[in-house]
């Protein structure tokens, strides 16, 4: 899963556009163990505060190789997600994003 998301990044790949089922789908190999959620999760929560936002989310997969995704790109694939509508994903709402994932 930490592959896959882009902790073993291949500079070789080229991808310039990632949508919500795109990113959805980081996560439909294996299913993976509460611990490895979390441990992506942290791969996307730079400032450690609990929430993934727009500017991480952007960071993160600009490193894996997305780099024409803009910050409105990475609100409007939170909004798929976003129960309490903070504009941010908690870990909560994250889980969610592997789960769907998995159907």
């Amino acid at each position: 899963m930490m592959e896959r998301l882009g902790t073993f990044w291949d500079p070789d790949d080229h991808r310039e556009a990632l949508d919500m089922d795109e990113m959805v789908n980081l996560f439909t190999e294996d299913e993976p163990s509460l611990d490895e959620v979390k441990q992506a999760f942290s791969v996307f929560d730079k400032n450690n505060d609990g929430y993934v936002d727009a500017k991480e989310l952007q960071n993160v997969l600009s490193n894996m190789g997305f780099l024409h995704i803009c910050e409105s790109d990475c609100r409007r694939m939170i909004v798929s997600y976003d129960a309490d509508k903070d504009g941010k994903l908690s870990f909560r709402e994250f889980l969610k994003v592997v789960e769907d994932g998995f159907r």
